[in-house]
């Protein structure tokens, strides 16, 4: 038995953090040297911006390695250069390290797609992307490969430089296994169960002690399941405090408008039902076209039912609940169908509420999502698109609210301007990446406010699109 390292910490602990900002549009075919206007509010200045946004792109730039002088930042934030980086990006960046950025996004989707492979060796401990070093891919091994294994897992990479090779004590066929167990037990206080590549080790999330008054009941809790969990596992885990909820949103006046156009990233009402948002459009073999959204939006309600899209009113000819809802005990998607006219296809979505918007061209064809990699999502409660890094490529979540477990769903985090406490009416949200759909977000897991940095550090979680895509039976629509 290896050597027991079993810790407490909250959510946020030693996560690598992309930071989100306010987005600009650059309008097609703009020619000059006319600066992109950033998408700001209303009476907000250039100089504002920056000044409320420098300590993110700060943060951000420190956890890619980047020169992180607020001068040279504001620099970048006022060249066009790095105002067209804001709007791809959420961060001023120069050219060179705009096609370092891009470079990473290639390697993590060159990560997912070979973790397939991977898994079939025994010693394969998990991979993730390591930001602090420069992006390298770090290969996780209990072995270390053989010359002729090295070589054929570099032929899995176009760019073998960016591999490490790294010893662990835990394959992650051992860490899935542990995951799976703590699972099977059912225990009431565990919320999340989730593989930590990067610490080869467990992560279990219990219910958030911050309500306790008594801090000896927490702890004689916190003991209980230590305890508990020792007797089924018998490798390193983390314990986490969080009570994950899904983020219908609670009052209709606190979830604002959106645009009427038929996209993903606009709000959805249904008729007896909390406020959610859309994910994107998809259609079937048969040419019925879709919006997708999350499946708790639409407890209570069944098939035909009318559903308001973007401030339409309700029309149960172009509206409506269509097919299974697939939130359900045990499903890997949180998800359902909304049916809408031919007349409204299309493939983009809005990505935040100035009407500013993204083409989705393609889908990212695979359920792997190495940790670290960077995503993004667009939701009706942020209003801008934000960015960050996943956490967990296949954590297993229990709803605070409705009780129900939905395993394979990645977590990830981002930071959040501002002092908050829910994400309401952001559940069914676009996360996307690169102009290409990722998956559809299921809720929060934790918000935590810095007090010192004036941020709101957001631990969520979504499904993934290939398992929405096969619950659901359609395709997220693209670009032909």
């Amino acid at each position: 038995m290896f050597g027991r390292r079993n810790t407490l910490r909250v959510a946020i602990a030693g996560a690598v953090l992309l930071i989100a900002v306010t987005q600009t549009d650059i309008a097609s075919g703009q020619s000059g040297d006319a600066l992109p206007k950033p998408a700001t509010d209303e009476g907000v200045s250039m100089e504002e911006l920056i000044n409320s946004e420098m300590p993110y792109w700060v943060g951000f730039r420190s956890q890619l390695g980047f020169d992180t002088s607020e001068n040279i930042i504001r620099e970048l934030a006022l060249s066009r250069r790095g105002a067209e980086s804001v709007v791809e990006w959420s961060v001023p960046l120069s050219g060179d390290e705009t096609a370092e950025l891009d470079r990473r996004i290639r390697l993590q989707e060159e990560a997912g797609l070979a973790t397939d492979h991977l898994k079939k060796i025994e010693s394969f401990g998990g991979l993730y992307i390591d930001h602090h070093a420069g992006g390298y891919v770090q290969l996780n091994f209990t072995d270390m490969p053989s010359a002729i294994e090295r070589a054929e897992v570099e032929s899995l990479f176009d760019t073998p430089k960016s591999l490490r090779f790294r010893l662990v004590e835990r394959s992650l066929a051992e860490l899935r296994e542990a995951q799976s167990a703590v699972v099977a037990a059912e225990l009431s206080p565990v919320t999340m169960v989730a593989v930590d590549v990067i610490a080869n080790e467990l992560v279990v999330g219990t219910h958030d002690r911050s309500s306790v008054d008594d801090s000896t009941h927490a702890t004689s809790e916190d003991n209980a399941l230590r305890s508990t969990l020792e007797s089924i596992v018998d490798l390193p885990f983390t314990i986490e405090y969080a009570a994950p909820y899904d983020d219908a949103c609670v009052n209709r006046s606190d979830c604002g408008s959106s645009p009427d156009e038929f996209r993903g990233g606009l709000h959805t009402d249904s008729v007896s039902n909390s406020p959610c948002t859309a994910a994107f459009q998809a259609g079937d073999t048969v040419g019925n076209a879709y919006l997708i959204s999350a499946g708790h939006c639409e407890v209570g309600q069944n098939q035909g039912d009318d559903v308001s899209i973007g401030g339409q009113p309700s029309d149960s000819t172009n509206h409506y609940i269509v097919g299974t809802n697939t939130n359900q005990q045990g499903s890997d998607a949180d998800a359902v169908l909304i049916g809408i006219a031919a007349a409204d296809v299309n493939n983009w979505i809005y990505k935040n509420h100035q009407r500013k918007t993204w083409e989705i061209r393609q889908i990212k064809q695979t359920t792997n999502y190495a940790a670290n990699s960077v995503v993004c999502m667009a939701g009706r409660t942020i209003g801008n698109h934000r960015c960050g890094t996943v956490t967990n490529d296949s954590a297993t979540i229990t709803s605070n609210q409705t009780g129900i477990q939905i395993i394979d769903v990645v977590r990830w985090q981002f930071f959040w301007p501002g002092n908050h406490s829910s994400l309401g009416g952001s559940s069914g949200s676009p996360v996307y990446v690169n102009r290409k759909a990722m998956g559809v977000h299921k809720g929060v897991y934790s918000l935590t406010y810095e007090h010192e940095s004036g941020v709101t550090v957001a631990s969520v979680a979504f499904s993934k699109i290939q398992n929405v895509q096969d619950a659901l039976g359609v395709t997220v629509r693209t670009t032909p």
